[in-house]
């Protein structure tokens, strides 16, 4: 069996292809699919390719395309040919076929452009496309009405059949049906299984063989009730009940025989479970000798009366798998009147209806012809994904069939989604119905030294799969020899690493295992400290090929966990290492803690006079309220209002222009706190396609009261198994990030370097298997469901077999996603021992495949010491391929590394031209043209770029008409002349938020040692370094002078900053102001008109101004019941006083376009005070802007070194409003 046989099987009959991982299935589908047009000369619209995700089979449909694209070419050119597999197969089919070449080249080029026609579909696709097509063959409806949701439709007829039995006035029904299901939604969710796959058949008789059972058990009771009356008084006369518990127990609870016999009774006549006859249940066969002594227990039980209780237990045992048949039909029934009644059907019903209609002896071979000449021949990609049902299908199309044919390629060894439906052994029965079977042999994805590592594992244990059917199939490396390794510290990376964590000595000697927290926390410290070991930019691992050496990418690293929680926590022990990572989840939105919040948000604009709502909403993450802002709000009516009123405005426009239109101005608020968060991106991408999915839903719902109880419903079924395409959680980034996922969300994919956190808990999750319901399959491949607790001892063992199985399946799909190592830690811990890899290494041990080990007891084959041994001989057979590495029983995080920087892609140049969009700007980044910007922080880029180059030209003015005395140079200067640049005035900005202004000397007075000190910490901070000697001291002096100078010079209207009390000054005030959508021209216009410089080119060019505008005011102060808004420039002027003289101020405000910039911050300084002061009037409260040069300043007055303006109210508020969005007046 080779690939070579899979590649060129006969395209007759139906056939399977087993591809182990990383084989080519792809590959070999396309070369099928090439095949069949040309030896076939089939159309592309007669060739079925079926899959099972939407995403694909958008991706089979290219690489067909370019298959077929690339066959035209050769079959024009043959010459041209690249030396590579695609195109020798190519080859190989043109040579096999008679039809003229170029007849033949342009029939392919014909195919590849009507691609788009082709029948690539979902399994579920092609049930709906065969009944629209062939409705008429098939005695179906034409139009089937609109597809939904099942999990709606189940909770209505759930709910209604709940209630009819529960309150219908039959008490003993309503009592049973309690006990199984206290609420409907328990009801509908043990039923979705059931009615989601109608080939799981329940364990045990039939309902009329239960219902027949209980009649005679019932008549039989009646005919020796009474003679069990007089036994139970004559045993309590006697004195017979043994000891103080059981029946004698009971008896005296009930308060004497005669009483507990009436309520057995009733009980039995109340047709109850058997829990409610525990009573009776003690005198049953298995018990009944304990509970009696003395001449009771020597007669025992009249042998009459003992069949009759016998009787009445057996039918108990049985009476609520009765209730499971009964609620089964019942409900299926009522769903599918529901479904009939509203004209809809869901994904499910399609199967079910083509299957139905293929067994119909009236159409049913009418439509399977008819189906096979319209696709002649089909593919079935991922095929030990499929269920009984659409292998049922599929067989009756094309089984025995002339002139059609099938092929089905997949693993059994990957099939692991069990929980959407698949079934392997429908593999196995068609691996058994295949008129041919061939295999890949040859593994493309990873190196020889990983293959042979996973095939020492695998084979280590004799069926470690579990299944008959299933078997480890060794494969050859079909990547050359070292043409891409990883090395750490000159060495390459072993194949397989396994990590073994050692134990205390208290651990190693203890009778149970180690608990599982403290595990699972060793092994999340190991994972961070590995990573962060490989991806350290000094000293990690190296990735080496044909092109030299690189250091390991970051994306080159995954890490497969086993569910959502584990990968959440450890991509927040990433962030803290200084690793970032990005999960890949299969979880749905609709479980994320974003669904809940946007349930309380939807509910406050709904109803905007509800507080209780709005308090809910604006606790929430989209406002971020804190507990002692909400507290606040009792006392501060304004404020009150101002959520009031903005919910009130939010609930008009989802009245006016959609749940979109209200959610979006809310999103843009909220935007940048998320992202300020470690995992921001994740928050806000769900909040994005929380509001895309709400706009979709809007228009099926009526009104905000329907989309609440559409998006309640969504919440509620969130947990019931995988959720749908569009419903599954977004990638949150796009950066080549390290990966973390489980391994369900992985499938197909490949990594450089893979490890497996938690593989000693790898398919454990779920519970013990004996816990209710209970599934397993026979010998003929059927499944089999027992819903109650009473299972077989063989089924319950099979269960078992088949829940270890999948496990195995899982690490085995883990380990072949790594091309090139391989982490993984094995340890005893509770729980490891009834995990996959636990029954892969320890199976000679001992470990069964058909039981489940106790909580936390440790097996005796599951030792320190078997766990060391297992370990070492695999090493030993791995020949090299495989390491053990000790860690030790103790570990301490990693420190914290320098951010991992990603390596940027090659930037694309096919993009559309650029559009208006929200985008976040900033004053700098307004200036300079930049469509987006970071938070930036003041004026600390005065001195550099383009806001320096604006002042430079003014010194050589200055300096031509300052006064040569050098009593008009300014104070300090020869000694400040050195120090400039963005990192003087980031210097300079810190110094003046930390310092305590009160406190700081006066000018004249020399700096105290710890203030000098201050001074150097944040100039070397910044990373400037100071003169020596006395030249270094007198720079110290000299800034320190500079400060001085700021906070003691007397400020129009405010006065010396150091008089000012901290409680009226806010330092680096930050804010993010909305821009609605204005075009920069109004905005220039109205500076123009108020006697400002216009907005410069660069602003201009920026396009709409739409998003966020962000920045952080250098200090805002409030005297006298005005805000000033104050910026601190370090911009060298000049060497003279009069360089910074008003007229000269003016001027280099005007070239550097500072007034734009302060009259930005006015804006949002007036934002602000409007939302926040009480009664707030622009014209009293709003001062204007002080710009301190900081060099000019002179300690005595304002003459020299401060600019003031105080615009007009006027202009302030037309600004605002042109910011928002509204038309130029």
């Amino acid at each position: 069996m080779n690939d070579h046989d899979a590649a060129w099987l006969p395209l007759a009959g139906i056939s399977l292809v087993e591809a182990s991982a990383g084989t080519g299935k792809t590959f070999t589908l396309a070369g099928l699919y090439l095949r069949l047009l040309i030896e076939q000369q089939l159309d592309v619209r007669e060739v079925l390719v079926m899959t099972f995700t939407r995403a694909a089979t958008q991706e089979l449909r290219e690489r067909i395309r370019r298959r077929v694209t690339e066959a035209a070419r050769l079959a024009a050119d043959p010459a041209t040919a690249p030396e590579n597999a695609e195109s020798a197969f190519a080859l190989a089919v043109l040579e096999r076929s008679d039809e003229p070449r170029d007849r033949l080249a342009a029939r392919l080029r014909e195919a590849a452009v009507r691609m788009d026609e082709a029948t690539i579909v979902t399994l579920h696709g092609f049930a709906g496309r065969a009944l629209q097509e062939h409705a008429f063959e098939g005695g179906v409806a034409f139009d089937r009405g609109e597809q939904v949701d099942e999990r709606g439709l189940l909770d209505e007829a759930a709910a209604d059949w709940w209630r009819r039995q529960v309150f219908g006035g039959d008490r003993a029904l309503a009592e049973r049906v309690q006990a199984l299901w206290p609420t409907p939604d328990r009801l509908a969710k043990g039923l979705g299984e059931l009615l989601t796959r109608p080939w799981v058949r329940l364990a045990g008789p039939d309902l009329a063989a239960i219902e027949a059972a209980r009649e005679t058990a019932v008549a039989e009771w009646m005919a020796h009730r009474e003679a069990l009356r007089d036994w139970l008084l004559a045993v309590e006369a006697a004195d017979g009940f043994y000891g103080g518990r059981g029946l004698a127990k009971r008896v005296a609870e009930s308060g004497g025989a005669a009483a507990m016999f009436v309520e057995i009774d009733a009980h039995v006549r109340r047709h109850e479970a058997a829990s409610s006859l525990e009573a009776l249940d003690l005198l049953g066969a298995s018990r009944r000798d304990g509970q009696l002594k003395g001449p009771a227990k020597k007669a025992g039980l009249p042998p009459a009366v003992a069949r009759a209780v016998d009787a009445v237990l057996a039918s108990a045992v049985c009476a609520p798998l009765a209730q499971w048949q009964r609620a089964r039909e019942e409900v299926g029934a009522l769903l599918a009147r529901r479904k009939r009644e509203r004209r809809v059907y869901t994904f499910a019903d399609l199967v079910e209806s083509l299957h139905a209609a293929l067994l119909d002896p009236a159409h049913g071979p009418a439509l399977a012809e008819a189906l096979a000449r319209r696709w002649p021949f089909a593919l079935v990609d991922e095929f030990q994904d499929t269920d009984p049902l659409q292998y049922a299908m599929l067989r009756t199309i094309y089984a025995g069939r002339e002139g059609a044919g099938m092929v089905m390629i997949g693993d059994p060894k990957q099939a692991i989604y069990g929980f959407r439906g698949g079934d392997v052994f429908a593999y196995l029965s068609a691996a058994r119905d295949a008129t041919e079977q061939r295999g890949l042999s040859t593994n493309y994805r990873s190196t020889a030294a990983v293959l042979q590592a996973i095939e020492t594992l695998f084979t280590a244990t004799p069926g470690a799969f579990l299944v008959p059917g299933i078997e480890f199939v060794p494969v050859l490396a079909g990547r050359q020899a070292g043409d891409r390794r990883i090395e750490f510290d000159g060495e390459p990376l072993p194949a397989l690493q396994f990590w073994r964590l050692a134990e205390t000595a208290a651990e190693a000697e203890a009778d149970t295992l180690p608990k599982v927290d403290t595990v699972r926390e060793q092994l999340a410290v190991a994972t961070v400290a590995e990573v962060a070991r490989l991806l350290d930019p000094a000293e990690g691992a190296q990735v080496i090929d044909a092109q030299g050496a690189c250091a390991l990418a970051p994306a080159d690293v995954c890490l497969l966990v086993n569910n959502n929680a584990e990968a959440a926590d450890l991509q927040r022990r990433l962030a803290a290492t200084g690793i970032p990572a990005v999960c890949l989840q299969q979880a749905s939105l609709f479980a994320s803690t974003q669904a809940a919040d946007m349930q309380a948000v939807l509910a406050a604009a709904a109803t905007p006079a509800d507080a209780q709502r709005i308090r809910s909403a604006l606790a929430g993450e989209l406002f971020g309220l804190r507990l002692g802002d909400l507290a606040a709000l009792e006392h501060d009516d304004d404020a009150w209002q101002h959520w009031v009123d903005r919910l009130q405005q939010a609930h008009e426009r989802w009245l006016s222009d959609g749940v979109l239109a209200m959610l979006e101005p809310l999103l843009q608020a909220a935007a940048p706190r998320l992202l300020g968060l470690v995992d921001g991106e994740r928050r806000l991408t769900n909040w994005l396609h929380l509001a895309e999915s709400l706009q979709a839903a809007e228009a099926a719902c009526f009104g905000p009261a329907g989309l609440q109880r559409w998006l309640a419903g969504q919440r509620a079924h969130a947990g019931d198994g995988a959720p749908g395409d569009e419903a599954q959680l977004r990638l949150e980034s796009d950066e080549a990030l390290v990966r973390i996922a489980t391994v369900h969300a992985v499938k197909g994919l490949q990594f450089p370097v893979v490890i497996l956190p938690y593989a000693p808990f790898l398919g454990t999750g779920g519970g013990a298997p004996g816990t209710p319901p209970v599934r397993w399959h026979e010998e003929d491949g059927g499944e089999w469901l027992a819903p109650g607790p009473q299972v077989e001892a063989t089924h319950q063992g099979q269960a078992i077999r088949e829940r270890r199985a999948e496990g195995v399946r899982l690490l085995y799909v883990a380990l072949t996603r790594a091309e090139q190592a391989i982490m993984l830690p094995w340890c005893r811990a509770n729980g490891a021992q009834n995990s996959a890899l636990g029954w892969v290494l320890h199976a000679a041990d001992g470990a069964p495949g058909e039981r489940w080990a106790m909580a936390r007891t440790a097996p005796d084959w599951f030792t320190p010491a078997s766990v060391a041994a297992r370990l070492a001989a695999l090493e030993q057979a791995g020949g090299g391929s495989i390491r053990v590495r000790e860690l030790p029983a103790t570990l301490t995080p990693p420190r914290r590394l320098a951010r991992v920087m990603v390596a940027p892609g090659p930037a694309r140049d096919d993009f559309p031209a650029a559009r208006p969009s929200w985008r976040m700007l900033s004053y700098s980044a307004l200036l300079r043209g930049e469509s987006t910007a970071a938070p930036e922080s003041g004026g600390r880029d005065d001195e550099s770029g383009p806001l320096a180059a604006a002042t430079e030209d003014l010194e050589p003015l200055a300096r031509t008409a300052a006064v040569a005395a050098s009593d008009d140079l300014i104070p300090d200067e020869p000694a400040l002349a050195g120090l400039g640049g963005s990192a003087f005035g980031s210097a300079v900005h810190d110094l003046l938020e930390h310092v305590a202004f009160a406190d700081w000397p006066a000018p004249g007075q020399a700096p105290s040692p710890a203030e000098r000190r201050q001074v150097g910490e944040q100039l070397q901070g910044q990373g400037l370094a100071l003169a020596g000697g006395i030249t270094g001291e007198r720079q110290l002096a000299a800034v320190a002078g500079l400060v001085s100078r700021c906070l003691h010079t007397p400020l129009p209207e405010i006065g010396a900053l150091a008089a000012v009390p901290p409680a009226s000054r806010l330092a680096e005030m930050g804010f993010v102001m909305r821009l609605g959508g204005q075009s920069p021209a109004p905005v220039s216009t109205l500076l123009q008109q108020h006697g400002y410089t216009a907005l410069p080119a660069g602003a201009r060019a920026a396009g709409t101004l739409q998003g966020l505008m962000q920045g952080f005011i250098d200090l805002v102060v409030e005297q006298a019941g005005r805000y000033w808004v104050i910026d601190y420039k370090t911009n060298r002027l000049g060497p003279a006083a009069v360089d910074y003289a008003p007229a000269r101020l003016a001027e280099a405000v005007r070239r550097g376009h500072y007034d734009l910039q302060y009259l930005i911050y006015l804006v949002a300084l007036h934002r602000h005070l409007r939302l926040r002061l009480p009664r707030y009037r622009p014209e009293q409260h709003l001062g204007g802007a002080q710009y301190l040069f900081l060099r000019g300043m002179n300690g005595r007055d304002a003459a020299t070194g401060v600019f003031v303006d105080r615009p007009a109210v006027s202009l302030i508020e037309a600004l605002d409003r042109l910011f928002d969005g509204a038309p130029a007046a």
